[in-house]
């Protein structure tokens, strides 16, 4: 996690979390768990024992459904793992936890979140303000079978 906060990706991205230290970094884990409406959080995307980054599912105050979010560390960018996960996390929302939408959000210069959230079968919905700054809010919805609608 403290090499992930620390990430050139998560820092332009995502933004200084001022997490320098493994001690800050086990904090903001457990403060993360602690948050979490039940079933979710901040779930590591493995290879074998080695952490390649994460993919979460919160409930933000400023959006209405779960919000989906991935981070790689830079040398697992590009190589399918953020998808991978993504549609994991997808589809237990939709059929363990029973969400009926999820969100996504993004800063509009982070192309390439973009393109894969579009890929993920996710449609704008314009730009929502986080109370610091205006974000790339995207939408994907439950079909009535469980899974993704397209």
């Amino acid at each position: 996690m403290l090499a992930l906060v620390n990430d050139p990706g998560w820092l332009t991205y995502i933004g200084d979390r001022d997490i320098h230290s493994v001690v800050a970094a086990e904090a903001y884990l457990e403060d993360s768990a602690a948050s979490a409406p039940p079933g979710m959080g901040l779930f590591a995307i493995r290879r074998g024992k080695e952490v390649l980054g994460m993919c979460s599912l919160l409930q933000r105050e400023y959006l209405e459904d779960p919000d989906l979010g991935f981070a790689l560390l830079a040398d697992h960018v590009g190589q399918g793992y953020a998808a991978e996960a993504s549609r994991l996390v997808i589809d237990y929302a939709f059929d363990t936890l029973g969400v009926a939408s999820l969100s996504a959000i993004t800063l509009p210069e982070n192309r390439s979140s973009i393109a894969l959230l579009e890929r993920l079968g996710f449609h704008s919905e314009g730009l929502v303000d986080n109370g610091t700054e205006s974000l790339c809010h995207f939408r994907l919805r439950c079909s009535p079978a469980g899974s993704p609608a397209s």
